[in-house]
């Protein structure tokens, strides 16, 4: 691969078994604004904390 990613269309690598790149992005895109709405309604004084940090990042990817 020659864009400097570490991208593989392995279906196994992936939860939803998607092998088409342009339908990562996509898919990676919806969940990254998931997240960003997620975290606009999380209360003001929240703990950052790991298990917040994977739940993000399980709603974004």
């Amino acid at each position: 691969m020659n864009d400097d990613t570490s991208w593989t269309p392995s279906a196994e690598e992936n939860v939803l078994g998607i092998t088409d790149k342009k339908l990562i992005n996509e898919y990676e895109a919806k969940g990254i604004a998931k997240a960003e709405i997620f975290i606009l309604n999380l209360e003001e004084n929240t703990e950052i904390s790991i298990s917040l940090l994977l739940q993000i990042h399980k709603i974004a990817f």
